[in-house]
């Protein structure tokens, strides 16, 4: 669980940060069509972060605990 402290806060960060920039550009005054494309956008990266860090967690999870022995 500890190794997992890190990827989680930089996951969350991240994804605080798109929500962040998605909030504010769905309040500018721009057509609909660029408001649904920007929040297509930023609602995949969001995702790719989101299952970048399951990935990450599954990884650790199958992880040995001596992994010095693969270097």
């Amino acid at each position: 669980m500890r190794k997992f402290i890190a990827p989680l806060f930089f996951a969350l960060v991240t994804i605080a940060v798109l929500f962040g920039y998605l909030w504010i550009f769905l309040q500018l005054p721009v057509p609909a069509w660029i408001k649904f494309a920007a929040a297509l956008v930023l609602g995949s990266l969001i995702a790719a972060m989101a299952y970048a860090l399951f990935r990450r967690k599954k990884e650790l999870d199958e992880e040995d605990a001596d992994d010095l022995s693969k270097y």
